[in-house]
């Protein structure tokens, strides 16, 4: 229950689910995950384990297409080094395929209270893969951190896409990114179209006051409003900082500090 849907039926330019295993998931692919974690994303101390044959269950044969891993790496975020280990699996049925990743991190206030579970419904059309991912938090125990961590993990599961996307979706013969080159984060992306939107409506308020300077109070009650409601925004982000570590300060102290 509770999964959420992260990416909808996403087209992607390979011709079937082994061509996608094999260009973004073998081991010794160019454009494999370590090297999407530690070049696109900025991970460090990236490691994938091979892929090893899933145990099979009694009766049955065990075969290639059902294989695991483990990745661990750690991932900055705004307040902390989180450390990921995460178990991966890969699963074909016929021509189509399912990834499944669980993922736990340490490091981070709460850590021990959920874990993440991801889902990748791969299928193989006529010219293309399509892919669906499923995303949702399991719980472990309670947590006062509740709605902080859903929206942060919501928060950066769609980010960690945004990126992913355009780097399976770039050409299969163009050359990978070099190591000392970085792409543009979804943030400076974002500054950028803001950027131009503003410059856009800036110089049509212009011309409307000119012609018509009657709208020049609501314009600047329309531009306050907005303003205000960035703020309120701004502070709420401040707020969840804030919680995060007031509560990773707590779990750093001890039983007889906090009594003293």
């Amino acid at each position: 229950k509770d999964w959420e849907s992260i990416i909808p039926a996403q087209k992607l330019p390979c011709n079937s689910v082994t061509d996608f295993f094999d260009t973004f998931l073998r081991d010794s692919s160019p454009r494999s995950m370590s090297y999407f974690q530690s070049k696109v994303i900025g991970d460090s101390n990236v490691s994938l384990e091979a892929w090893t044959k899933n145990a099979a269950p009694d009766g049955e044969q065990s075969t290639e297409d059902s294989l695991s891993r483990a990745i661990e790496f750690e991932h900055t975020t705004r307040w902390a080094v989180a450390k990921v280990k995460r178990r991966q699996t890969y699963q074909t049925c016929g021509k189509n395929a399912i990834i499944q990743n669980f993922t736990h991190l340490q490091g981070i206030p709460q850590a021990d209270a959920f874990f993440v579970e991801d889902m990748w419904l791969l299928g193989t059309e006529t010219d293309h893969v399509t892919l669906d991912v499923k995303c949702r938090i399991v719980w472990l125990k309670s947590t006062m951190l509740k709605s902080v961590i859903e929206k942060r993990t919501k928060s950066e599961a769609k980010e960690w896409f945004d990126k992913y996307i355009p780097f399976v979706c770039r050409k299969s013969d163009q050359p990978t990114i070099p190591a000392q080159q970085e792409e543009p984060t979804k943030e400076t992306s974002q500054t950028i179209r803001i950027l131009f939107s503003i410059a856009n409506f800036a110089r049509f308020l212009y011309g409307l006051c000119r012609e018509s300077p009657v709208f020049a109070p609501l314009i600047v009650l329309a531009v306050y409003t907005y303003c205000l409601k960035q703020r309120i925004v701004l502070l709420e982000e401040l707020v969840d900082e804030v919680h995060l570590k007031l509560i990773q300060q707590l779990e750093s102290l001890s039983v007889d500090e906090i009594g003293t």
